[in-house]
């Protein structure tokens, strides 16, 4: 088994930290090469002479996936250890891996777990919220994983297309459930450590992270585009389900957890508005494309009044486009404010009957 590791260099005053990381690792026969690939590596390539150090120099900077595309192309090895240029690997991590390879018959991508570096409560935070599935100190199959650390066989990734190039955003997540969709393992091992430099130290930091990470609508709609206003029902769902994922992955490893259980919740309060956001920016973007290369003029809407307020909005008729956005969400919203108000009736009425 030989093994090529892809370094995506975004970041070249943090990646030193990184390439210093692997050249301390231990005796690995099966390192073949270390491909640092990036735009401005020149500083990098004189103080890092290392033979087995390859440097990818891009004409500009591109987004990580269409980064890590650009070294793969240059690798040799029958697997692909992706590593970000913030992580610290640990001292024995290439030794464990390849032993974890060996062991795995059928897998087709590795995923280690993720410890944020920095020590702060809102540091802490962004671990549990934002990398929670690779956080636990149970191993064990994962539906996606993550790229900070991500080994996956040259065989798999070239069967299932590699990364989507034009993904900015979600990409590690799109690439590693194809590779489970083909039928292959994707497994997280939690003795295999590589240390987060992520700098989400404060509430800002953690916040606009969260509200970033809402671009993965992008994704989402790209899927299934449906035509709906702003809703509050999706975004209690969003919130739902990734409270109740965070906690069944990491509740069970300590009481600890728990304390950093009101951060993680105004965290993805944070990201499930974001990411309704961003879904309808998409949407809006959608209609008006559709309206453009259409004949027939907007695609009939599950909502009518939005496809109403993106037309008044395109005319210039601010009013109007605002009446049919508002009718749009309150019909989008309709149960939900119903039940509101129906149990807003009951608490009310019930001190009134018993008086």
């Amino acid at each position: 088994m030989k093994l090529s590791i892809i370094v995506p260099v975004g970041r070249p005053e943090t990646a030193r930290r990184t390439v210093e990381s692997i050249l301390r690792q231990g005796p690995c026969p099966a390192l073949v090469q270390i491909i640092l690939v990036g735009a401005g590596l020149a500083a990098l390539r004189e103080q890092y002479r290392d033979p087995r150090i390859q440097y990818v120099e891009l004409p500009g900077r591109l987004n990580p996936s269409a980064t890590r595309i650009a070294g793969v192309e240059h690798a040799t090895g029958d697997w692909y250890l992706f590593v970000d240029d913030d992580i610290e690997l640990e001292g024995s991590f290439l030794e464990r891996l390849t032993s974890v390879i060996a062991g795995e018959d059928h897998a087709g991508a590795i995923g280690a777990r993720l410890p944020g570096r920095e020590r702060s409560y809102f540091s802490r935070v962004t671990d549990l919220a934002n990398f929670w599935s690779q956080q636990s100190l149970h191993s064990g199959p994962r539906d996606w994983l993550y790229s900070a650390v991500l080994a996956v066989s040259r065989r798999v990734y070239a069967e299932v297309g590699g990364f989507a190039p034009e993904l900015a955003i979600g990409e590690d997540v799109d690439l590693t459930r194809r590779i489970r969709q083909a039928g292959y393992r994707v497994c997280y091992q939690s003795d295999l450590v590589g240390y987060h430099h992520h700098r989400r130290t404060t509430l800002a930091r953690a916040l606009a992270y969260g509200w970033q990470n809402g671009g993965l609508a992008k994704f989402q709609f790209k899927g299934d585009p449906q035509v709906r206003a702003w809703s509050a029902m999706m975004v209690l769902r969003t919130l739902a389900l990734s409270l109740v994922a965070t906690v069944r992955e990491n509740g069970r490893d300590g009481h600890d957890f728990y304390w950093y259980l009101p951060g993680i919740i105004v965290f993805y309060c944070v990201f499930a508005l974001s990411l309704e956001w961003n879904y309808q920016r998409c949407l809006i973007g959608f209609l008006r494309a559709k309206g453009k290369t259409s004949s027939g003029g907007q695609p009939a809407a599950r909502n009518v009044f939005v496809r109403k307020h993106v037309d008044s909005s395109d005319r210039g008729r601010r009013g109007e486009a605002l009446f049919f956005l508002v009718m749009a969400i309150l019909r989008e919203n309709i149960l939900l404010i119903l039940m509101v108000g129906l149990l807003f009736a009951v608490l009310v009425s019930g001190p009134c009957a018993s008086e």
